[in-house]
């Protein structure tokens, strides 16, 4: 009974806080389909991109091209070679615009590349970067990715949007 209260308890502390709620056994980088309750969970309680802008489509494509762009240059930093990796990607932020988890699943037509890798590159990307939008709550994306990506950074600097 105490447990079960202590877990509700952070779970509250958490959403008030604006993070999604952090679950031991789901790491930063996962594989679609290996943590598929937790998956749904975060899921549900994240509210899409397009919605943390206000259904502007413009504005949502901004926030993920800086998004990729940044991607891209960490994989260039860390001398990784992305050409030809075409993958499902589903990203969930915090409301500070900090990346809580990365979800992603390589596309049969996708260039061989190790999930191990992917996991670790997506872990440490996501220990470093912040998405440049804040939000009252946890904000996410499942959308499909090809690389290169061919698209510049342009910075969507400081922008807090509202909840509704």
């Amino acid at each position: 009974m105490r447990t079960g209260l202590l877990v509700l308890l952070i779970i509250c502390a958490a959403k008030l806080a604006g993070q999604l709620p952090v679950r031991p056994s789901l790491p930063v980088a996962y594989l679609i389909g290996e943590h598929e309750q937790a998956h749904a969970s975060l899921t549900a309680a994240a509210t899409p991109l397009l919605d943390v802008c206000n259904g502007n489509v413009e504005e949502a494509w901004k926030q993920w091209r800086y998004f990729l762009a940044q991607l891209e240059s960490h994989a260039q930093n860390q001398h990784l070679d992305l050409r030809g990796v075409r993958l499902w990607l589903h990203v969930f932020w915090g409301a500070d615009g900090r990346v809580q988890h990365i979800a992603f699943y390589l596309k049969p037509n996708s260039k061989a590349i190790s999930t191990d890798l992917l996991r670790r590159f997506f872990t440490d990307f996501a220990s470093r970067f912040r998405q440049p939008l804040e939000f009252g709550s946890p904000y996410q994306l499942y959308t499909s990715v090809s690389f290169p990506v061919f698209v510049q950074a342009s910075p969507a600097v400081g922008m807090k949007a509202t909840p509704n």
